[in-house]
């Protein structure tokens, strides 16, 4: 079973950077995700084209075309892949919470260390809905030093 990590972006096209994913390419195909552009007004959308077809990973991208805010991205992550039955252990991160070329690798490397636990908690928390990836991994008490 895989996870899947939803990205929200908003007008974050000069942090989208190809190397910060690179941690992905040598998970085995555990990770998947779901990039998620949320009205932006920049060029968001096209960078994250171009990092779609870069990744050697499953990845997805949305394009909501007005900002409706944050949970409202989420929702949508969500339905596009409960419509596509893509995973059951759904995380998710706000690109504008965090410094993309340190804090995303972090956390990336922090899921692909820790699945196990991360799976076994969504199941014995009954949890069926994305979970803040931050708030996971504090509750797993594996969060990486985040700055």
């Amino acid at each position: 079973m895989k996870i899947t990590i939803l990205i929200v972006f908003n007008n974050n096209a000069g942090d989208i950077n190809e190397n910060v994913f690179n941690a992905l390419s040598n998970c085995n195909n555990q990770i998947q995700l779901c990039l998620i552009n949320n009205g932006s007004e920049d060029t968001t959308l096209e960078k994250l084209q171009e990092l779609k077809n870069a990744l050697e990973i499953y990845s997805a991208i949305i394009d909501i075309k007005q900002n409706k805010g944050n949970n409202a991205a989420v929702k949508a992550g969500e339905r596009f892949l409960f419509n596509k039955n893509k995973s059951m252990y759904v995380v998710y991160v706000y690109a504008s919470k965090l410094k993309l070329d340190r804090d995303l690798s972090a956390l990336f490397n922090a899921t692909i260390m820790h699945k196990k636990h991360i799976m076994q908690f969504f199941r014995e928390n009954k949890i069926n809905s994305p979970l803040c990836m931050i708030e996971c991994l504090c509750k797993l008490e594996i969060l990486p030093a985040l700055v």
